[in-house]
């Protein structure tokens, strides 16, 4: 595997960007949503997401071998600690999402995981960069008829992981049928 830095790979065709992402869902089933802040990027602004993550940077490894998937599940611990100070100590691989709109965005790979929440109100906004503290809908879980809902007001990424919700058992989302 081959890192460069991200704004070498965000104009060139060369390079797929890997992106480590989450869902937060609760022990009632429902998944957390955050509102993005209106400086977040293009197509993003304003929307709903329900995810919490991002690009993978470059990777440390001082000589020791180290797999992809074992970056990308630390990586996205500290970053769920980071950005919505939930302690997750475990992920649970939901699938891979890639973005075919455009061929910018299909440049981008996602890794979806799952992190369970075990109190909602554990959980705040850290990272006031990305998401918004006053929004109704910051923090607020919902279930995946409640997210099929309002699909118009998710970015495209949750868009597609609602999908990817929808096309598994419940049994698989560690839900009662």
């Amino acid at each position: 595997v081959e890192w460069v830095p991200r704004y070498l790979a965000e104009k060139s065709a060369d390079y797929v960007q890997l992106i480590h992402c989450a869902v937060i869902r609760n022990t009632e089933g429902r998944y957390c949503v955050l509102r993005r802040i209106q400086r977040s990027s293009a197509g993003i602004s304003r929307k709903l997401s329900l995810l919490v993550g991002g690009h993978v940077d470059r990777i440390e490894t001082s000589g020791v071998p180290v797999s992809v998937q074992a970056v990308l599940y630390e990586t996205l611990l500290r970053e769920l600690e980071e950005e919505v100070g939930l302690a997750a100590t475990e992920l649970r691989p939901l699938g891979i999402l890639c973005d075919r709109r455009t061929i910018d965005s299909s440049r981008h790979v996602a890794f979806v995981f799952e992190a369970l929440a075990t109190e909602d109100s554990a959980l705040r906004v850290i990272a006031t960069e990305e998401f918004s503290r006053r929004s109704r809908y910051s923090l607020k879980f919902l279930s995946v008829a409640d997210l099929v809902e309002h699909e118009k007001d998710l970015d495209p990424w949750s868009r597609m992981t609602v999908s990817l919700l929808l096309s598994k058992p419940q049994r698989e989302l560690g839900l009662k049928e």
